[in-house]
């Protein structure tokens, strides 16, 4: 019988987001192995079993070097343990987890050495894979790849595979080949997370071509997807050469066979630079450029453009964040579309950097924008780790960083440092200060979940309605796998266990006013509708950002009337800012009903209000462009009106909605 480990590598794996890396849903698991040939299992002794239980334990509570040691001591001491297989499976998770890549590679591999038949060997080559593709070690990711495919699997699955194999040809200027296995994988999935991905890498892929395989890919695809690509990249390329009737043709042949495509409008820039009657858009724009593809030098060298830009670095590759950091990247490409300059030729390029995630590559990035005079910002990251990083560095280069992410303390690194984000702690408290100051609430209660999420907004809440003169009179704390929260809500409202309901309109008397419910939709869709159970039906429930989806409204909008939560972005809003910016992207998409997300409202409002300030403050260097955003006054941005504080921290009074009936509403 297996010990607890088995189940905490094959559930706690899935459930810490380490698996995501190679498989980014959740609702992909571990594939279930064929039959193993039978194994002589070996009765655990005592002290194997209290040795294992250590290990297993700290593992649990993410005392990771802990557990490290726990795991080496029991393979030192039962080295033929019947669970050395799993252990070694564990011990590379944690190795990945404290971004230990080559030892989690050797464990890996002595996995599959000394246990070809265990449970993990076929989750184990695909961690491998991934982590030999993570260190540009493409020859060895084909192999085990190459071995993946041809055992049975699920579709989406060989769909997957066939994405990281595109990967690794690519890692080696395979290019054909790389676009054959990332098309496959786009037509056989259903997956929509990945066939975005496949999309980015073959748009990737092309905009990588040379001049002759470009010329063969229109041939190959032509009015087949990705066709629209292909012409025009190949149409800017003939541009660049100066071949402005081949240019010219593809731009029409784009135009005319592929409307909606999203390079349309970028197209139809390019048409007006071959006439001569503008400036072509930036090749920048192109999707998931590169330092390595479109270099800072080239770009300031560009006729034309005076030379005040703004850089990025997202996300646009390589993490599951890459769909927030695509987003971001519209929402600034809209913003230099739609900006209209007050200065006669005033000019700005956007510099796109990809970070990949990696905090160690964002440092280089931040060091090489610092080395540009002519960039007087930078705009990102978003991923709390690799802010992290950028920010000491951008610091330290005295380059003005916007950053679009909640990590804690991060505008206090220093002067340059700015964030551009609504954090949690600014959530909580509009939701308190709208309670107490507006709706005159003096008692309210919190019911959260007991991750570190839910205790930090229980925290931040609390605070601020301590900080207002209310209080909180009741607190509970539920498990964030929990499906039932009969007990919570009982302690919570000091109510018995509900019984059918006899009388219709029955209300229960509670001794608070509204509760304070920090979750994600999926839980409040279970959590409302028992207030209603036990007739707790007069209190308003107070929520998060996290709220506002319309998957929410489906599952449980007659639960949810009156409650209150904030947003930093409502689409429906008749701020002319924000209606103006809704016009610019379904113009840009092609969809009249298109609604743009909340990511991409940030690159949009990070991209106009450094436009606006080089333009129109005419400011020209980065020292001018940090006391500018410190002086500045209320900026009309689609997210809200907004300042910096004197910190560099966004300070805004975000936009808080309700529910009237089925729809999403403003608080008026």
């Amino acid at each position: 019988m297996l010990t607890l480990i088995t189940a905490l590598f094959v559930g706690l794996v899935l459930c810490t987001g380490c698996i995501e890396a190679v498989y980014p849903k959740k609702k992909v698991g571990i594939t279930r192995p064929r039959q193993a040939p039978p194994r002589e299992e070996k009765p655990i002794v005592p002290g194997e079993q209290e040795l294992l239980r250590q290990a297993e334990e700290a593992h649990i509570q993410s005392r990771f070097p802990e557990a490290l040691g726990k795991y080496q001591a029991f393979l030192k001491a039962y080295p033929r343990s019947s669970q050395a297989d799993s252990v070694l499976a564990a011990m590379g998770q944690i190795r990945e987890r404290l971004g230990q890549t080559h030892e989690a590679i050797s464990a890996y591999q002595e996995l599959l050495t000394k246990y070809p038949h265990s449970n993990f060997v076929d989750e184990a080559r695909r961690r491998l894979a991934s982590l030999f593709l993570k260190t540009g070690q493409y020859k060895p990711a084909l192999g085990v790849l190459t071995d993946l495919l041809k055992r049975p699997t699920r579709v989406e699955e060989n769909a997957r595979l066939r994405i990281l194999l595109g990967q690794a040809h690519l890692g080696l200027d395979n290019r054909g080949q790389a676009m054959e296995f990332f098309l496959t994988a786009y037509s056989e999935t259903s997956d929509t997370a990945d066939k975005d991905e496949a999309h980015r890498f073959i748009r990737s892929t092309i905009r990588k071509m040379t001049l002759d395989e470009l010329t063969q890919a229109q041939t190959l695809y032509g009015l087949k997807y990705p066709g629209g690509y292909v012409a025009y990249i190949l149409a800017y390329r003939y541009y660049q050469d100066g071949r402005m009737k081949d240019a010219a043709s593809l731009v029409r042949f784009l135009i005319d066979n592929f409307p909606g495509h999203e390079l349309l409008i970028d197209a139809q820039a390019l048409g007006t630079a071959i006439e001569g009657k503008g400036p072509p858009p930036l090749l920048d724009l192109v999707p998931v450029p590169s330092p390595e593809e479109v270099t800072p030098e080239a770009a300031a060298e560009r006729p034309l453009y005076k030379s005040m830009d703004v850089a990025c670095v997202l996300p646009l590759s390589g993490t599951r964040a890459a769909k927030y950091g695509q987003q971001v990247l519209t929402g600034l490409k809209l913003a230099f579309r739609a900006y209209e300059s007050q200065t006669q030729d005033f000019r700005s390029n956007l510099i796109i950097y990809d970070s990949k995630g990696d905090p160690g590559r964002v440092a280089e990035i931040i060091e090489q924008a610092a080395d540009q005079p002519n960039i007087l910002a930078v705009v990102g990251p978003l991923m709390r780790k690799v802010a992290a990083t950028a920010a000491p560095k951008a610091e330290e280069m005295s380059v003005p960083l916007i950053a679009l992410t909640q990590e804690p303390g991060v505008t206090e690194i220093g002067s340059n440092i700015f964030r551009l984000f609504l954090t949690p702690q600014a959530q909580a408290q509009a939701v308190a200060k709208y309670a107490v100051q507006v709706l005159g609430m003096t008692r309210l209660a919190i019911l959260h979940p007991s991750d570190g999420y839910g205790n930090k907004m229980r925290d931040y809440f609390w605070d601020e309605v301590n900080r207002l003169g209310a209080e909180v009179v009741s607190v509970e704390a539920y498990d964030p796998k929990a499906t039932d929260f009969s007990e919570q809500i009982q302690n919570l409202a000091g109510v018995g266990k509900a019984k059918r309901r006899v009388v219709a309109g029955r209300k229960v008397r509670v001794h608070f006013d509204a509760v304070f419910l920090p979750d994600a939709y999926r839980a409040v869709a279970m959590i409302a509708p028992q207030f209603a159970y036990h007739d707790i039906t007069t209190i308003r429930l107070l929520g998060t950002a996290l709220w506002y989806t319309p998957k929410l409204l489906s599952s449980a909008a007659r639960y949810i009337q009156r409650s209150i939560f904030p947003t930093p972005f409502f689409a429906a809003s008749e701020r002319p800012e924000v209606q103006r910016f809704v016009e610019v992207f379904r113009a840009g998409s092609g969809d009249e009903e298109a609604v743009p997300e909340k990511f991409m409202a940030y690159g949009y409002d990070a991209g106009v209000l450094l436009l606006s300030l080089m333009d129109q403050d005419h400011v020209s260097s980065r020292e001018d462009m940090v006391q500018t955003l410190l002086n500045m006054g209320p900026f009309p941005g689609v997210t809200a009106r907004f300042t910096f504080s004197p910190d560099g921290d966004y300070r805004a009074e975000p936009t808080l909605l309700t529910v009237e009936g089925d729809k999403f509403a403003l608080v008026q």
